[in-house]
């Protein structure tokens, strides 16, 4: 009954989850590195706060998810919160 149940849920979450094809990640490690097709990409000026849901805030992890939104910098200022800046 446990092994039905997981497969049942592994096809739902299968028909809901999206896609990412090699261009979308090539484009959004461009978008990250401030170059898209030659043109300049505007940059976020201000700091943002996030707080991250796991366990933890790693400067890996937060470094990723900023440069992802636009920010150049990522920096963990506690153990819960991600702060974003250029």
């Amino acid at each position: 009954m446990k092994l039905v149940l997981f497969v049942v849920c592994a096809m739902i979450l299968a028909a809901y989850a999206e896609v990412f094809s090699i261009d979308d990640l090539l484009r959004a490690y461009d978008i990250s590195h401030n170059k898209i097709d030659g043109d300049s990409v505007k940059m976020a000026t201000e700091a943002l706060y996030i707080p991250m849901s796991l366990r933890a805030c790693t400067s890996g992890a937060c470094n990723f998810v900023c440069k992802f939104l636009g920010y150049k910098y990522g920096t963990c200022v506690s153990a819960e919160t991600c702060r974003c800046y250029s």
